[in-house]
């Protein structure tokens, strides 16, 4: 009941988690989704720069134990190297797709993280952190997705507010 804590973070990995998702299907309440990093910081060591991170964390014992996956892991914990060093937010839809919105993109694991493939993106990718930031929502009933890509974009015509009923690239439609 939040009484008490134990601290269960992967020793010797990365401690920077920006967001939380748990799989909602019946059954499944047990897997957990953890990404890693922010654009900004906002601690001593880091006041208003970029805090990398190490990719997404997964637990499928209600956060007993985290394993980072594989797909998502990186070179560097202090240099942006690695799509998964920023994750603004992750998501699990409701028949267990899982949807992280990172620097300039938004992307898409039909496999419980094992792979992911671009479904959103900036068509001009920046080789730094110079990007926009994304964040995905999913409906309760998972017959809408909306992805928002900030205003910093290289491109500004995928900056604003995007509607899917698939999740599927090419399928988003610019609704703000």
């Amino acid at each position: 009941g939040g009484n008490t804590w134990s601290f269960v973070h992967p020793v010797n990995t990365n401690r920077k988690v920006s967001c939380l998702a748990q799989d909602p299907r019946p059954g499944f309440q047990d897997t957990w989704y953890a990404g890693t990093g922010e654009l900004f910081g906002a601690s001593a060591a880091y006041p208003n720069a970029f805090v990398p991170g190490n990719g997404v964390l997964k637990s499928t014992d209600n956060g007993q134990t985290w394993t980072l996956l594989a797909s998502t892991a990186g070179g560097s914990a202090t240099a942006f190297d690695n799509l998964f060093d920023i994750v603004f937010n992750i998501k699990v839809a409701p028949d267990g797709v899982v949807y992280a919105a990172i620097l300039n993109r938004i992307l898409r694991s039909a496999d419980g993280g094992t792979s992911w493939t671009s479904v959103f993106f900036e068509s001009s990718q920046p080789s730094d952190i110079e990007g926009m930031a994304t964040d995905i929502a999913i409906s309760t009933d998972g017959s809408k997705l909306y992805a928002a890509l900030s205003g910093r974009s290289n491109d500004p015509d995928t900056a604003g507010v995007w509607q899917s009923t698939t999740g599927l690239f090419n399928s988003w439609s610019r609704i703000a």
